[in-house]
């Protein structure tokens, strides 16, 4: 006996788009276009009550493949999407210190950062965050690593920024 596969057919609205609203110890993705990582990233922010918004350049957060990874996230929690001008000046407004993730000398190790009092920038995977929201936000931090490897890939780094951000 062979299986069948009955194909399945339905239509579901969209969920209203948030307002964005800062947070201390929230995350900013700029550009995550691999719809796998942006729906990682998701999955991980839902387990670790992590707030997150979506830059300009994100995956559509409801692309079938991010919410294939994100396991259900996109329907507990609400995907907000805003600008880089509209976060800064209502992080700014808010007081809560914008960081950035650079692969940068000047960098600042991660660890010694109070990253449950900032919003920190996770940018794309093959170029990292924009010079644009490097050259406004505040602090540069890096994830102390070999010396041999060149970068993370950008779900697993804003993993450890999120574990980070609930340990520190």
């Amino acid at each position: 006996m062979g299986v069948y596969h009955t194909p399945i057919f339905f239509i579901c609205r969209l969920p209203e788009k948030p307002a964005f609203k800062p947070q201390k110890g929230m995350l900013l993705l700029d550009g995550i276009q691999d719809p796998g990582n942006l729906g990682t990233i998701l999955r991980t922010a839902d387990a670790l009550e992590i707030p997150v918004a979506l830059l300009e350049g994100c995956a559509d957060p409801y692309n079938h493949k991010t919410v294939r990874a994100a396991m259900g996230a996109v329907f507990r929690t609400s995907v907000v999407q805003t600008t880089w001008e509209e976060a800064r000046a209502a992080c700014a407004k808010a007081e809560i210190p914008i960081a950035v993730t650079a692969l940068s000398d000047s960098a600042q190790d991660l660890r010694t950062a109070a990253l449950n009092r900032m919003a920190v920038v996770i940018g794309s995977e093959g170029r990292g965050v924009r010079q644009e929201v490097l050259d406004t936000a505040g602090v540069q931090l890096i994830i102390p690593m070999n010396p041999h490897c060149e970068s993370l890939n950008a779900a697993i780094a804003a993993a450890i920024v999120m574990w980070q951000m609930k340990v520190s």
